[in-house]
């Protein structure tokens, strides 16, 4: 958050070493002020704009006069008193000359941080409004799940409840029908193999050979039983 005014604090005492260097408060000094404020303004955190643009004045107002203290005392022939008051007149006058330039760099950050603010806040409004319809389709998607689940579960509780007894007792019935038929069906099925057709021939010829036998041991008992038959 105070990275913003150390930068601009930074720019300004390069600014004065140049200006020294130079021997002349001139351009090279202003394009320093003007870039650091403008460039830290645009990049810094929104929580340190506040910050960064309350300090350009005043570090503008405080490391100005310094520079042009410093430049007049490096450019003078005869080194005075240092706190004269053309000392103090001339290093003064630098800052009231270039008081426009302050006052445009000035409100140049101020609209820069007002429209970073007014995006980052139309930026976080865009977000908030997608997390609450992604939240609703959330919501709503979990409350249809818990209504599906509900309705199942209703179902599978209710569902014997809801017969009565009668009801029970005919399914019940029905059943064990069913089970009969199956099982008649089994032995149906049993006596059509292949091996009951060959059990029922055997047992056929098995009665016609006894028939036969008894038929030449005992005639008379055979003649009598049929005319007892007939009669």
């Amino acid at each position: 958050m105070w990275a913003g005014p150390a930068i601009i604090a930074a720019a300004l005492l390069t600014g004065l070493l140049i200006s020294l260097g130079m021997h002349a408060f001139g351009w090279p000094y202003l394009v320093c002020f003007i870039l650091s404020a403008l460039l830290t303004t645009l990049f810094v955190q929104a929580r340190g704009l506040f910050i960064t643009v309350s300090s350009v004045p005043i570090l503008f107002g405080i490391i100005t006069p310094i520079t042009a203290w410093s430049v007049s005392r490096a450019i003078s022939l005869n080194a005075g008193p240092r706190f004269s008051t053309t000392a103090i007149i001339s290093a003064i006058y630098p800052m009231v000359q270039h008081f426009p330039v302050l006052c445009g760099t000035t409100i140049a950050c101020v609209v820069l941080a007002i429209l970073r603010l007014w995006l980052l806040k139309r930026q976080q409004k865009l977000k908030e409004k997608a997390l609450l319809e992604a939240r609703r389709r959330d919501q709503a998607a979990e409350r249809r799940n818990l209504e599906t689940a509900g309705r199942a579960r209703r179902a599978v509780e209710g569902a014997p409840n809801e017969l009565s007894v009668e009801e029970l007792v005919r399914r019940n019935r029905e059943a064990r029908e069913r089970a009969r038929s199956t099982t008649r069906v089994s032995y149906v099925d049993r006596a059509l193999s292949p091996d009951s057709d060959l059990r029922a021939a055997r047992a056929e010829r098995t009665q016609r050979y006894g028939r036969r036998y008894q038929e030449q041991a005992h005639p008379r008992r055979r003649s009598l039983g049929d005319d007892l038959y007939q009669g």
